[in-house]
């Protein structure tokens, strides 16, 4: 079973560089880099969604959320749920009051990733409302400030972060058009009717295409990764991740491209399929909208998991869910995928 797994992976091995998609790998990775390096800014400037906890007796804090308006300003009823909203919302910011003597005290809750603009903005806004409230002045104001989580390493630049984007996108999601365009190559040369008399199972052929396709996308990301985000990378959890999201692609894309019959009629849905992937890459930008469906979502771990390995902040448990989730779906989409090709090469 190995040596005709590995037969199968060095033939398809020399499709993929026949067919020029090493060199198309290579060419996007480094242009991908150049992008990162040098096109893409550090920072992009974001509205962040304020929680509140009063704790003073006058309660004088209500006003200043109805002036953000309730998309961006949610009231708490203590500094435990206040910390939970903040876990679960990336793109928020804490603001609690208790009492002092005779002004209140001030605390400011930031997330790691919000740099000095988001941070200086807020305290310029909070000390004018203090402001007109107390009628004190600037210097009498005292306001702390505290990271959400004191393990979170520096903010992420935007470009950075970017990273995690174009691994999640081109060498995984890709892979779901590489793995279709071989195949029907191989249809029509008639490869697939060559390997049906021989001893090889189509497990062995679906899984030696979708294994050729991710040791490109570790290629892309060895590329990539090591000349935009360097050092403080899990590379190891980071290469896991990418190798078995590449698997997934190519199996979907095994399964997809069975039931057509060449890569015209195949284009089409394998698009919508890329984009219905894709959705994770939503929370990712926009932190506040990660509604209960779509963590449910078969790549939202996966794309997170990528995150924290890429900028690791203590959570670890990320990665693991991310891995566990990719080793179930990659299992089961491997037998789905292999299941519908056989039933096509009996048919035909």
């Amino acid at each position: 079973m190995l040596k005709r797994l590995w037969v199968s992976l060095k033939r398809d091995f020399k499709m993929n560089l026949t067919n020029g998609y090493l060199l198309i790998t290579v060419a996007v990775a480094l242009l991908y880099m150049l992008v990162v390096r040098f096109a893409v800014p550090e920072q992009l400037s974001t509205s962040a969604r304020l929680y509140l906890y009063d704790a003073t007796t006058e309660q004088t804090m209500a006003n200043y959320a109805q002036s953000f308006g309730e998309e961006q300003a949610v009231l708490v009823y203590g500094e435990t749920e206040l910390t939970e909203l903040m876990a679960e919302n990336e793109n928020s910011v804490g603001l609690i009051l208790t009492e002092g003597d005779p002004l209140p005290q001030v605390r400011l809750v930031f997330q790691a990733a919000q740099g000095e603009q988001i941070q200086q903005l807020m305290l310029a806004s909070l000390e004018s409302e203090l402001r007109a409230l107390y009628g004190v002045e600037a210097s009498d104001i005292e306001v702390s400030t505290r990271l959400l989580n004191e393990t979170y390493s520096e903010p992420i630049p935007f470009n950075k972060g970017l990273v995690t984007v174009l691994l999640y996108s081109d060498p995984v999601m890709i892979g779901l058009l590489f793995v279709a365009a071989l195949y029907f190559v191989e249809r029509q040369q008639g490869t697939v009717k060559a390997y049906l008399v021989t001893p090889g199972r189509v497990w062995e052929y679906v899984l030696a295409k979708a294994v050729s396709l991710g040791l490109l996308a570790l290629l892309f990301t060895l590329i990539l990764v090591p000349f935009t985000v360097g050092s403080g990378v899990n590379y190891a959890a980071l290469l896991t991740l990418v190798f078995m999201g590449s698997i997934l692609s190519s199996l979907v894309g095994t399964l997809l491209a069975s039931f057509y019959t060449d890569l015209g009629q195949f284009f089409a849905p394998g698009v919508l399929v890329i984009l219905f992937l894709s959705l994770p890459g939503i929370s990712y930008y926009v932190p506040s909208f990660s509604p209960w469906w779509l963590r449910l979502h078969p790549t939202y771990s996966m794309l997170f998991g990528m995150k924290e390995a890429l900028f690791p902040s203590g959570n670890p448990q990320i990665i693991v869910s991310g891995v566990l989730v990719l080793l179930a779906l990659d299992i089961v989409m491997l037998a789905v995928s292999s299941l519908a090709l056989d039933r096509q090469f009996v048919r035909r």
